[in-house]
């Protein structure tokens, strides 16, 4: 890290000085600077208004409300220049998938903090890139970005063979139930003629067995028929299309303000991260 800052060109320091001038241009574009008058206030003031915008900012930030945190974010830079807020902005823009915007303001940071750590460096390069690769996505023709984004969903129509099937199974048990049911009335009954002088049977059916293993086939083969004719009945849902776009990953804000410890009363500001 430290060997790249000692070897920076002179064309570097003057593409820094571009980027800076385009930040004061962008600035005042959104309606960011404050008043005139407002540069003038004391310090404890300027600190307070500050904190003010800063802290909107991270609550609307938080609260996934990024339109609105972007010029809390940029009111609060134009009060006090920290190069972290220009991170931030960019966490912003990225979120709302303004790329461009965000690529620029990341490459602000860059150009304008100091000593940034190693992994930080490197995290803020695999960002740009990511931007800028986006930034290409976006400028591709409508159609390949459509048929990249959208999602056709879709229900399968019934197999054919549901409903010859169902209605085999049916008529099968149906068939099987009617005839448990004329076993079971045959048991018991006499196989032939009563014998004088008694009148009583020689022999009589015993059909109970078979036909209650008859008739509960019969009745499950009735129930599977039906089941499978009123599945080939359904009709399949319409084709749904839903459009998916892909959300960066989720990061958070660099830290600008100091933690503040719990207390009764708000102590005064301690001394901003520069």
């Amino acid at each position: 890290m430290q060997p790249r800052k000692t070897a920076r060109t002179t064309a570097s320091v003057c593409g820094s000085k571009e980027l800076a001038a385009l930040l004061a241009f962008v600035l005042v574009l959104r309606g960011a600077a404050l008043p005139a008058a407002q540069a003038e206030l004391p310090d404890d003031d300027k600190e307070r208004l500050f904190r003010e915008q800063y802290d909107r900012a991270e609550s609307e930030y938080n609260a996934k409300n990024y339109q609105a945190a972007v010029p809390r974010l940029q009111a609060a830079f134009a009060i006090e220049p920290l190069p972290q807020i220009l991170f931030n902005i960019a966490q912003a823009y990225r979120k709302l998938f303004l790329y461009s915007d965000a690529r620029v303001y990341y490459e602000l940071y860059r150009s304008t903090a100091k000593d940034i750590p190693q992994p930080e460096q490197a995290s803020l390069d695999r960002h740009i890139a990511e931007m800028r690769e986006l930034e290409r996505a976006a400028q591709t023709p409508k159609v390949i970005e459509k048929t990249k984004f959208l999602l056709l969903r879709s229900e399968k129509p019934p197999p054919r063979w549901l409903r010859p099937v169902g209605l085999a199974a049916g008529l099968t048990g149906l068939g099987a139930l009617g005839g448990g049911i004329a076993l079971l009335a045959l048991h018991g009954t006499c196989t032939g003629p009563a014998v004088a002088p008694a009148l009583e049977c020689a022999q009589v059916y015993n059909t109970r067995l078979p036909g209650a293993v008859v008739a509960v086939a019969g009745g499950g083969l009735l129930v599977l028929g039906i089941t499978l004719v009123a599945l080939s009945a359904k009709r399949p849902a319409r084709p749904v299309l839903t459009e998916t776009q892909e959300l960066p990953s989720e990061d958070g804000l660099l830290p600008v303000l100091p933690a503040r410890p719990p207390a009764s009363r708000e102590p005064p500001p301690g001394p901003l991260r520069r």
